[in-house]
């Protein structure tokens, strides 16, 4: 196999080529971070949940909810479960002047920020 860019030869040496490594599918690791650090949404607020809810590590009312947006925020708190940030976080601004915005990182954002979105709102109502 070629190299995927052009190297003038250099007198004496061997031409340099790549090994054809056929690495067939490699198996998926499951993301054993959820396990440790999931989301709980409950009648009043987000909880974040540890080991399969057997702990609450913080309880976030909706009331001190402003948004929630598809997105990574500066200056927040962050409780992620997973390590593709930039597709799957969710920030929530919260009422608070230090740290305003709380990072979550959902199995599916597009869903928890519609839900989310609609318990901050009957939470204002």
């Amino acid at each position: 196999m070629p190299l995927p860019f052009n190297l003038p030869p250099i007198p004496g040496l061997p031409k340099l080529e790549m090994p054809n490594l056929n690495l067939g599918a490699l198996p998926e690791i499951p993301n054993p971070l959820p396990y440790l650090i999931d989301y709980k949404l409950t009648d009043t607020s987000l909880q974040i949940i540890a080991l399969q809810g057997q702990f609450t590590l913080r309880e976030f009312p909706y009331k001190e909810m402003i948004a929630v947006k598809k997105g990574y925020e500066l200056f927040n708190e962050h409780w992620e479960n997973r390590l593709d940030l930039w597709n799957s976080a969710v920030s929530i601004r919260l009422d608070r002047a230090i740290l305003p915005w709380l990072v979550v990182t959902p199995a599916d954002p597009d869903s928890f920020v519609r839900d989310l979105s609609g318990r901050i709102g009957r939470s204002r109502a």
